[in-house]
């Protein structure tokens, strides 16, 4: 029985009764499932405007505008809002009233009031609703390509004259991501991405190499899964993830690489953010990565990867690449150059994974004298992505970088550091 059904019936009853009165009774009646506030705005609404025993709210007697009914839109939410004297008394009758299309709309709040008005009643309803993330139509996913060339294409390195070899370290691209309105952290999206690419390739490029090899150091997507942390969903750009995540950094990535001049080879590692998984444990190797490398091969680049490091002998000398999430990175550096590096040769180690630049130079140590010609070192390179709610909450932030290496001509490296806006 509807409330209606039932104020009618205990007014049918008793008919000398008032709205207060009817409400007293209707509580003690079984089939009652509402307030006595509602009980006795039902009655007054079946009387047709006769005066209830209620004494009206001062506060609220104002006269309500004619069922105002108000909507506010942003990218993935909406706010719906109703003031009028029609009765919307639950959640269902809010969807229905609003026309709310649950396959795309969750509602995440809502609240409804109502209050007596002399021989009416006021209703005010808010809800607040969020977009439905779900799998991405293909006709829809193809837009996300109107930037790129749907077909893959060969990359044909460019042949320039210019002088030795550079070697282009990139780390932490995190595509997916979607930061904005921050505090202390930079706005990022794939249009960011794009950007700072296309910045990190005039870098490259205006030092005129003969030779640029280039270093990607993992974590190329922000997560597969949407869950590499608990609230990492919450910060995506909309189907930033799976198949459609993997498939756009291809794309991102393959033209980054098509603007490099005198490309000879691109060396590709995996990051913690590269697992297929919820947990690292289940795939440790990045699987992620290891299509991305797949892919781009298959455009007719000269890849090499590996899910945890590669050590190579570029221009003299000795490069380790890895994304220092791994312990080989964390513990005894000098074991990780002597098991790794090439005696003989300066070696030096570079990764990601930290968001910020830090330098550690390891010297002889020879009866307490510390010699400066040490021959490695190991450097954390800046990211492309420069954090979200969650670094940011931990106190860590950075500015976006790319760093490039060259031999001074003794063996040396000289390290230049970009920023990238």
């Amino acid at each position: 029985m509807t409330t209606r059904e039932l104020v009618t019936e205990l007014m049918r009853d008793n008919p000398n009764e008032s709205n207060s009165g009817l409400a007293r009774i209707a509580q003690q009646d079984e089939r009652c499932t509402v307030s006595e506030r509602q009980i006795r705005a039902m009655a007054s609404s079946i009387r047709g405007g006769t005066t209830s025993v209620t004494k009206p709210n001062p506060a609220a007697t104002s006269s309500v505008k004619n069922n105002l009914k108000t909507e506010t839109v942003t990218d993935n939410s909406k706010e719906l809002s109703y003031k009028g004297t029609k009765s919307i008394q639950s959640l269902e009758e809010a969807i229905d009233f609003f026309k709310i299309d649950t396959d795309v709309w969750a509602v995440t709040s809502w609240t409804a009031n109502s209050w007596d008005a002399g021989a009416k009643t006021n209703y005010q309803v808010k809800l607040k609703l969020n977009r439905i993330a779900g799998e991405v139509d293909p006709v829809k996913l193809e837009s996300l390509f109107t930037a790129y060339d749907a077909s893959v294409r060969k990359v044909k390195a460019r042949k320039v004259k210019g002088a030795g070899t550079g070697v282009a370290v990139l780390s932490d691209f995190h595509i997916g991501a979607k930061v904005q309105d921050m505090m202390q952290t930079d706005d990022f999206s794939y249009d960011v991405v794009v950007d700072r690419l296309k910045q990190a390739a005039t870098h490259i490029n205006r030092l005129n190499y003969q030779k640029v090899e280039v270093a990607m150091l993992g974590d190329f997507i922000e997560t597969f899964t949407g869950l590499n942390h608990m609230n990492s969903w919450q910060q995506l750009e909309y189907g930033g993830y799976g198949a459609n995540v993997t498939i756009i950094a291809y794309n991102i990535l393959r033209d980054f690489l098509a603007q490099i001049d005198n490309l000879a080879t691109v060396h590709i590692v995996s990051g913690n953010h590269d697992r297929t998984t919820i947990k690292a444990d289940i795939d440790s190797h990045g699987g992620v990565a290891q299509i991305l490398a797949y892919m781009l091969e298959q455009t007719g680049l000269n890849i090499e990867f590996n899910h945890a490091l590669l050590s190579k002998d570029i221009d003299g000398v000795q490069y380790i690449f890895t994304h220092n999430h791994l312990g080989l990175s964390k513990n005894d550096m000098v074991q990780t150059f002597w098991e790794y590096g090439v005696q003989g040769k300066y070696n030096v180690m570079l990764g990601g994974h930290w968001h910020s630049r830090r330098g550690k130079t390891q010297y002889k140590k020879i009866d307490d004298i510390h010699w400066d010609q040490a021959n490695y070192r190991a450097i954390s390179v800046a990211p492309i992505f420069t954090g979200n709610w969650y670094s940011e909450s931990n106190g860590w932030s950075s500015t976006s970088g790319i760093t490039i290496l060259e031999n001074n001509g003794d063996g040396r490296p000289n390290v230049f550091d970009f920023t990238l806006v």
